[in-house]
């Protein structure tokens, strides 16, 4: 499981030949929260919103803007990593 999860250190894929840009795996230690259902939920949603802007980021995806004076600044906030 440790080679799935990128946290510490890039994926490289044989396969590919390459090194991964980003991953989407994250591991819970379940048996630490298997009587905890609240901090279990925590603990998996964790990573999940900075995981999906990270992939839209690399991506070149950007929300629907109602004008594009904000499709520009979402674009901006986004490529300065600011939070949205």
């Amino acid at each position: 499981m440790d080679r799935l999860e990128a946290d510490n250190e890039a994926i490289w894929s044989e396969t590919l030949r390459k090194y991964a840009a980003y991953h989407i795996v994250d591991f819970v230690p379940y048996n630490m929260y298997k009587n905890n259902p609240a901090m279990l939920a925590k603990r998996v949603l964790f990573e999940l919103p900075g995981g999906l802007v990270d992939y839209f980021r690399i991506r070149g995806i950007v929300p629907n803007a109602k004008t594009e004076a904000e499709r520009e600044i979402i674009a901006h906030k986004m490529t300065n990593r600011i939070t949205l």
